[in-house]
């Protein structure tokens, strides 16, 4: 009787494990990192290079809003995986913040991204980004 009573009681710890890791962590806020779109510059910027390049002329803009978070985490399910002939120069980083995990984006000014080792189209996101944060002010 001990035998079934342990077993049923770690068959539920184990349900109940695994059911709250399989849930998407809740989006506590969205981060933006960003120069103005329209900066010259001589070479294309990558993604590692764009703290460096742009020290001095990058806003920061933080976003957590509930209504602001749910559009931007449904502009992600939009993302289109490139061909990978793309080149970016990058303008900005976007992060994402949920309970556990970080994930960051940087993007250029056509609504290319690099984030998770590809590359991704997404214009929707950037159009939102832009009109949040108000690149143009």
């Amino acid at each position: 009787m001990k035998i079934i009573s342990y077993t049923l009681l770690l068959a539920a710890l184990l349900f109940s494990a695994l059911n709250s890791f399989s849930q998407k962590s809740k989006l506590v806020s969205v981060k933006v990192e960003s120069t103005d779109l329209a900066t010259q510059t001589l070479v294309a910027v990558e993604c590692s290079q764009f703290e460096k390049m742009f020290t001095t002329t990058t806003a920061r803009h933080s976003i957590t809003s509930s209504s602001d978070l749910a559009l931007l985490e449904e502009t992600t399910k939009h993302f289109i995986l490139s061909n990978g002939e793309d080149k970016i120069d990058v303008r900005g980083t976007v992060t994402f913040r949920y309970r556990r995990v970080a994930i960051k984006y940087c993007f250029d000014r056509y609504g290319l991204f690099y984030g998770k080792g590809r590359y991704f189209k997404n214009q929707l996101l950037l159009n939102i980004i832009l009109k949040k944060i108000d690149f143009e002010k």
